[in-house]
């Protein structure tokens, strides 16, 4: 089923009115660019689906307010560990979604990878996946392409999906020369308006091939100036050095390699002629659609959601490394071409 607000989800399965817990916790700062802020915006201040945020130590609130009254649901956001600290906390937070279900909750879980990026762990990730699919009511995707892979890898029966769109992000316009002057100022970052400028925005993490397409590009003879701009994913230092040293030794090339606060996001999409990814595999991106609200071109692989977007403007979609190297190749030539 497809729908339009988490609302428009809850009553589907029932429910009228209901506390809403949500986990993670649904940051209170930078929520321009928070996909759980945007994603639940639509209900803040609804009388009858009152939102409460839940971080990992407070897991036991839903579980204990559903001893006293079962309009309680729990939408549970991603399922997944990336290293000793966050495996150790996952039997906690396991006890509390079945202590929840068991006491009467109602469970909802939003898919949004097909597997943990790092590739670490599979079988078992698989294996709490498919436990969590079992607990829930229903099951929340991004497009049809994620109903479809949570029909056939996940296992989930169909009356179980609703199809729930990526939450757009509030954004904020400003013109190229103002862009550039932020990025000069806030990160000495100085590309040149008569240059093509590309943006690879988002956490620095392998999944997203970014060294590769630099690769390629110089491979390519072409020298857009690229801009890589997000923090280093935690446990990914090595790359993190990588991609400075390759900053270092190519003038065209910029790493700022922190975290963006929103009031900077502008300045990065807004002098971008082009906004590139390269994911090794995707279900749904929020960079993409950070992309998409702006306007910026974009450049990606056909996999996913993402393709989805299949003749929508402005997006440009490959299937394979030739296709991709192309249609640098072309929007390169494009830009370039256009301010001779």
């Amino acid at each position: 089923m497809e729908i339009k607000s988490p609302g428009d989800l809850y009553k589907a399965i029932g429910f009228t009115k209901a506390a809403v817990y949500v986990a993670p916790l649904i940051p209170s700062q930078h929520t321009n660019t928070s996909y759980l802020y945007n994603l639940y915006k639509p209900l803040y201040g609804d009388v009858h689906f009152r939102i409460k945020s839940v971080s990992v130590f407070s897991h036991f609130k839903p579980v204990f307010h559903t001893l006293f009254n079962k309009k309680v649901l729990f939408h549970y956001h991603w399922l997944e560990f990336q290293d000793v600290k966050a495996l150790a906390g996952m039997p906690y937070k396991l006890l509390c979604i079945y202590l929840f279900t068991l006491f009467g909750g109602t469970l909802i879980w939003t898919v949004h990878n097909e597997r943990p990026h790092d590739r670490k762990l599979l079988a078992l990730h698989l294996r709490l996946h498919k436990w969590m699919v079992k607990k829930a009511t229903a099951v929340h995707v991004h497009c049809k392409t994620a109903k479809t892979f949570a029909e056939q890898k996940l296992e989930v029966p169909g009356k179980k999906i609703f199809i729930l769109n990526h939450p757009s992000f509030s954004v904020n316009h400003i013109s190229k020369n103002e862009a550039l002057h932020g990025l000069q100022n806030e990160y000495s970052i100085t590309p040149t308006a008569d240059k093509p400028i590309w943006l690879i925005f988002g956490q620095i993490s392998p999944y997203k091939e970014i060294e590769e397409l630099i690769i390629s590009t110089q491979k390519l003879g072409i020298e857009p100036q690229l801009i890589i701009a997000g923090p280093v994913k935690k446990g990914n230092s090595e790359l993190g050095e990588r991609l400075k040293k390759l900053a270092e030794f190519n003038s065209s090339t910029y790493l700022a390699d922190t975290f963006i606060p929103d009031e900077h996001v502008p300045y990065f999409f807004c002098c971008a002629d082009l906004c590139l990814f390269n994911y090794r595999e995707i279900l749904s991106s929020g960079v993409v659609q950070l992309a998409l609200d702006y306007k910026t071109p974009i450049l990606a692989p056909k996999k996913g959601c993402i393709s989805e977007l299949d003749g929508y403007k402005n997006v440009f979609l490959f299937e394979n490394d030739s296709q991709r190297d192309d249609w640098m190749i072309s929007k390169y030539k494009e830009v370039v071409n256009g301010k001779v």
